[in-house]
């Protein structure tokens, strides 16, 4: 298992602790958002080739199930509103990080200057359903303070007199960005600034009415991991302004304080800032969003994991979604439909995911849903129509794993009863039933996915990006074996539609993946060596296949597929002026042994996290882009049933 993987994996799943609640989505009290600061926008620092552009960051939020983002720095994201608003544009914006010097007798002209720019800027968005609003902070210009966070004495607190000019300035920078620009203050206790401590902070309630940012993070650092967050907010529960989410690990917080660093540069070390749930506000979270519950909190929750290093943002924030999602919502009701080697490894996965509730087998074998049942942890019923009424119509997901000849009729019953849907390719062999499955669900206003697993693969993953690199592309030539084992039972073999709907679909969809063009022209040829194959009614034609396929870009594909394989063999190799790219087992080259037994341990991975972005999907719809969307899938079918027919007629087919 991947390093990656594992991490993804870490979580086990916990009792559902019943906190059904609407995240992201229309009417939904709370809005997930990001922080550019996780991308290593952080410290005025972009706009080097090596930085995040502002498409790719939001693209990585919304593929990681965030709605929503702070403003960053002034200067990462357009400075003139419209263009603000242009590059924002279905994104709700939370907030906006402002320092000043409020202990100073005067706020600085620069300051005030910043503050406006910032303000003209967020007042363009005060549309949404949740006002945008303005984070402040104190100006952390203090050396000493900076490097002695965690163990702030009383001789390093504001004097009075310094006291006096902070409220004053904190009461004015607040009526100016309300009078202004109609825009909130939530206050930031902020490591390394004036008030960060919780006697500080207890001192700013008291002497303003000003509304905080509850932010888990800053919190815990400051007070050397002492403060009790649930404690806080029962003491402050009229004074909270917004939440921004962020976990800190214990042993390298009392290693950086020791050695007396600041807060970021414990957050250039890397081991600072984790994955929500993975450090000390662990034993907080759950309880903190019962709080929110109780206490009806709407509006945002920013999470944060400032980094330096932008390598695994998008894995990490992804992380982070789905652990704080499945605290809000617990994880997803689902019926499994078709208990055959397919249902039971996606009932394996489902069940031992913590995003998932797999609560019911169906299928019309009685004893197979049984067996299955039983292995899964599940019940088994004789129909989807009973599991949603024996759930009380909470179950939300139909997994549906039935014989392809099936899936049309399988699919409008469980949309018919307002199930999102995820189905094992193909949707259908013709393209008018997969057009009119689309449709149907898009009519019933249900989500209907369609299982392409390798998409998913880390591996191949890394490969794609790396054909698709602006530095070694185009690709010309792709080369792609696909040798399966072991062959599957022959009364499957009857009704999967064929080697090229079945099993080559996959490589044609890594082929289109990979290319990055529509197809243009395709030849294929076909052989069946087993006798007992060819002998049977209707005969199985197909074993083995051959396939060019051409690309409108000038790229060509060739695609064998073979179900005689003594053992599950997938590669890939990309050719272009720049040289090759390979992808799984290289004969000449042992440590790139990806030989395995069957197609299920080779991609494992891919499975599962094909899970975790239908739980995305699921939960947050609209946000979270489709990676297999409804005209891939459509292509994919037409060009399996175009090679059908190149088959048959032994002649090169035109795409129309």
């Amino acid at each position: 298992m991947s390093r990656l993987v594992a991490k993804l994996l870490k979580y086990k799943k916990s009792p559902n602790i019943q906190l059904t609640r609407n995240l992201n989505g229309p009417g939904g009290p709370i809005v997930l958002g990001s922080n550019p600061c996780n991308w290593a926008i952080i410290e005025n620092r972009w706009g080097g080739e090596q930085d995040v552009k502002p498409e790719q960051m939001l693209s990585d939020m919304r593929s990681s199930g965030y709605g929503a983002t702070d403003l960053g720095d002034l200067g990462f994201l357009p400075t003139n509103p419209d263009l603000t608003r242009e590059c924002l544009s279905g994104v709700q914006v939370m907030g906006a990080f402002v320092e000043m010097s409020l202990s100073k007798l005067t706020l600085p002209e620069v300051e005030m200057s910043t503050l406006d720019k910032v303000c003209k800027i967020m007042a363009g968005f005060g549309g949404q359903t949740n006002s945008p609003h303005i984070v402040l902070a104190d100006q952390g210009d203090s050396e000493i303070r900076q490097k002695n966070s965690g163990h702030i004495s009383s001789a390093l607190e504001m004097t009075a007199t310094e006291k006096q000019h902070f409220l004053k300035n904190l009461a004015l920078v607040r009526a100016h960005c309300l009078e202004s620009y109609n825009l909130p203050v939530f206050f930031h206790p902020h490591c390394g600034s004036r008030v960060e401590t919780l006697p500080e902070i207890e001192w700013l309630v008291g002497n303003s009415d000003v509304q905080l940012v509850f932010d888990t993070g800053h919190l815990l650092y400051a007070s050397k991991g002492e403060a009790d967050l649930v404690e806080l907010l029962r003491k402050y529960k009229d004074r909270i302004g917004t939440f921004h989410f962020k976990d800190i690990n214990s042993e390298s917080m009392l290693s950086n304080q020791a050695a007396g660093k600041t807060y970021l540069e414990g957050v250039k070390s890397g081991s600072l800032v984790v994955n929500c749930g993975q450090g000390m506000a662990a034993k907080f979270f759950p309880e903190i969003v019962n709080w929110q519950r109780d206490a009806g909190y709407k509006g945002f929750v920013c999470v944060e994991q400032e980094t330096f290093d932008r390598s695994e943002t998008a894995v990490n924030m992804a992380i982070n979604q789905r652990y704080l999602t499945d605290l809000y919502q617990g994880p997803i009701p689902s019926v499994l439909i078709g208990s055959g080697r397919m249902g039971i490894i996606h009932g394996q996965n489902l069940s031992s995911s913590p995003h998932w509730d797999l609560r019911y087998v169906c299928d019309l074998r009685e004893n197979t849903a049984k067996e299955a049942a039983k292995i899964l942890g599940a019940s088994a019923v004789d129909n989807v129509k009973q599991a949603v009424s024996e759930s009380q119509g909470e179950i939300k997901v139909a997994f549906i794993c039935t014989p392809t000849p099936n899936h049309l009729e399988d699919i409008k019953a469980c949309a018919d009863l307002g199930l999102d849907i995820f189905i094992e390719k193909p949707v259908c062999v013709k393209e008018s039933d997969i057009a009119e499955a689309y449709d149907y669900c898009e009519a019933k206003g249900v989500l209907l996915y369609c299982g392409f697993h390798r998409r998913f693969d880390p591996a191949l993953r890394k490969f794609q990006t790396s054909v698709n690199s602006p530095g070694w592309g185009p690709c010309e030539l792709l080369h792609v074996f696909g040798r399966d084992s072991p062959c599957p039972p022959v009364e499957f073999l009857k009704t999967s539609g064929g080697i090229f709907h079945d099993l080559m679909i996959h490589h044609i969809d890594q082929a289109q993946w990979c290319m990055g063009s529509p197809v243009s022209e395709a030849v294929a040829l076909t052989h069946t060596w087993t006798p007992e194959l060819a002998n049977i009614d209707p005969p199985v034609l197909e074993e083995t296949a051959s396939v060019i396929l051409k690309f409108k870009n000038g790229g060509m594909a060739m695609i064998d597929n073979t179900r005689r394989a003594p053992r599950y063999d997938e590669r890939m190799e990309a050719f272009s002026i720049k040289g090759v790219r390979k992808f799984g087992y290289d004969p000449l080259d042992e440590s790139t042994h990806h030989l395995t037994a069957d197609p299920f341990i080779r991609f494992a991975d891919g499975y599962r996290l094909e899970m975790d972005h239908l739980a995305d999907l699921v939960r947050h719809k609209g946000i979270v882009p489709m990676e297999v969307t409804r005209e891939q899938s459509i292509s994919n079918s037409r060009i399996a049933t175009k090679l059908m027919e190149s088959a048959e007629k032994k002649t090169v087919i035109r795409m129309e």
